[in-house]
C-alpha cells in the first residue's frame, strides 16, 4: 500500500490476523494506524519510511513479538507508548526512534534495550526539531542510555540538544560503525574522538552551531587519524574557525571527497593529498587557496561565494584534474595570471553566474581539449 493517497488506515485491517508485511512506505499524508494492530501477531514487517506526518505508533505495538522489521518508532508520552515498547522485539536492519524528546530520563531509554538488539545495522536518534524549543531535561542522559549494540554500521543523531555526547560514544564501543551523521546537534561544542574508528568511511556534520575547532578531539596516542574516512561533509557550521592536524601522524589517508557548505569562518584546509573531490559552497573565499595542497585533486566545485573569489594557483600542475564547476558568484571571480593553461587533462568546464556577477577572465587561454563540454552562462 506504498505512495497511497489516504490519512487513516481503517481498522478492519487488523481482522488480517495471518497477514506478515504491511508496507506503508512513502504514505505522505498517513496520520494514524489502526488503534488494534497490536493484535495482528502474525506481522514480521512493517514499513513506514517517509510517513511524516504520522505522530503516534498504535497502543502495545510491543505485544508484536514476531516483528523484525519496523522502520519508524515514535515516542508517546503514555505509558503504552514508550520506549519499553522496543524492549521484546527482535528488530533488524533500519529503526528511526523519533519524538525522543518525551524520554524522562536515563531509565527509561535503556529500557528500549538497544544494546540488545545485535541484528540492527543503521540507527537514527532524532529528537523534536522546532526553532527556539527549550532543552529536554536530562537530554544527555536519555542519549546515554540509548546505547546501540556494538554491530551498528550506521548512526544518525538529530536535533540533540545536550552540550556532550554520550559515553558510549566517548569510548569508541561502536568500533564497526561505517557512517555517521550528526545533524542540528547545536549545543555542543567538539565532536566525540572518532579518529580511531576502525571502519569509518562516511562522517557528516551539520548544524553545529558552537563548534568551533575541528580536530581537538583527536587521540593523542594513535599513529593514524581517521584510517578508513573517504566522504566529509561540514555543513552550516558558522563558527567553525579552525581546523587541527596532528604533525607528523598520518591524517585522513583515504579521503577522497570532501564537501564544505557555509562556513564563513574557516579560511584554511589542512594539506590532506589524497581528496580528489572538493566542493565549497557560500564559505569564505580565503579557503579556496588551501586548494593549492592537494596534489591528487582531481574535480572543484565552487558556489555561491559573495565575495571576491581568486581561483587557486597552481591548478595546471595537477595532472589529474577533470573538472571545474563555478556557480552563482556574486562579486568578482578572477582565474590566475596564467589562466587555465596547462590544464590538459581538463574535460568539462561549466561556469554559471547569476545576473549581478562580474566575471574577469585574465588571459583565459582555454587551449584545451574538451572532451566533454564547456557551458559559460554570463549575463553580465
Amino acid at each position: 500500500m506504498s505512495f497511497s493517497n489516504f490519512k487513516v488506515l481503517p481498522e478492519s485491517i487488523t481482522c488480517l490476523l495471518n497477514l506478515q508485511t504491511l508496507k506503508l512506505d512513502y504514505c505522505h499524508y498517513l496520520q494514524k494506524l489502526p488503534n488494534c494492530m497490536r493484535y495482528m501477531k502474525n506481522l514480521i514487517y512493517l514499513g513506514l519510511s517517509y510517513c511524516d506526518p504520522l505522530t503516534c505508533m498504535p497502543k502495545g505495538i510491543g505485544q508484536l513479538t514476531c516483528l523484525q522489521s519496523l522502520s519508524i518508532f515514535i515516542v508517546g508520552k503514555e505509558n503504552d507508548y514508550q520506549l519499553s515498547e522496543l524492549k521484546e522485539l527482535h528488530l533488524r536492519n533500519e529503526l528511526s526512534i523519533k519524538e525522543l524528546h518525551n524520554v524522562r530520563n536515563f531509565e527509561e531509554a535503556k529500557n528500549a534495550n538497544l544494546i540488545g538488539t545485535q541484528n540492527l545495522y543503521s540507527l537514527s536518534l532524532v529528537w523534536q526539531n522546532k526553532s527556539q524549543c527549550p532543552v529536554p531535561k536530562h537530554v544527555e542522559d536519555v542519549l546515554d542510555g540509548l546505547q546501540p549494540h556494538s554491530n551498528l554500521k550506521v548512526l544518525r543523531i538529530h536535533n540533540y540538544l545536550g552540550s556532550k555526547f554520550p559515553t558510549w560514544m566517548q569510548d569508541l564501543l561502536l568500533y564497526n560503525l561505517v557512517q555517521i551523521s550528526l545533524i542540528r546537534c547545536e549545543r555542543c561544542e567538539q565532536l566525540p574522538p572518532l579518529d580511531k574508528l576502525p571502519s569509518l568511511k562516511v562522517l557528516d556534520i551539520r548544524r553545529m552551531d558552537s563548534m568551533k575547532y575541528l580536530g581537538h578531539e583527536l587521540h593523542l596516542d594513535s599513529a593514524i587519524s581517521f584510517p578508513s574516512l573517504e566522504i566529509l561533509t561540514l555543513d552550516w557550521m558558522p563558527n567553525l574557525d579552525e581546523w587541527r592536524t596532528i604533525d607528523g601522524r598520518e591524517n585522513f589517508p583515504h579521503l577522497s571527497t570532501l564537501n564544505i557548505s557555509d562556513c564563513p569562518k574557516l579560511v584554511e584546509l589542512p594539506i590532506i593529498p589524497s581528496i580528489t573531490s572538493l566542493s565549497i559552497n557560500s564559505s569564505n573565499a580565503m579557503l579556496i587557496k588551501s586548494v593549492m595542497n592537494l596534489s591528487s585533486l582531481s574535480s572543484l566545485q565552487i558556489g555561491s561565494m559573495n565575495e571576491s573569489t581568486l581561483l587557486p594557483e597552481g591548478l595546471q600542475y595537477l595532472h589529474s584534474f577533470w573538472r571545474l564547476d563555478i556557480s552563482g558568484c556574486k562579486k568578482i571571480l578572477s582565474f590566475p595570471v596564467n589562466g587555465l593553461r596547462g590544464l590538459s587533462s581538463l574535460q568539462r568546464l561549466v561556469i554559471q553566474y547569476s545576473t549581478n556577477s562580474a566575471l574577469y577572465l585574465k588571459e583565459f587561454n582555454i587551449e584545451l581539449a574538451l572532451r566533454t563540454y564547456l557551458l559559460m552562462d554570463v549575463r553580465s
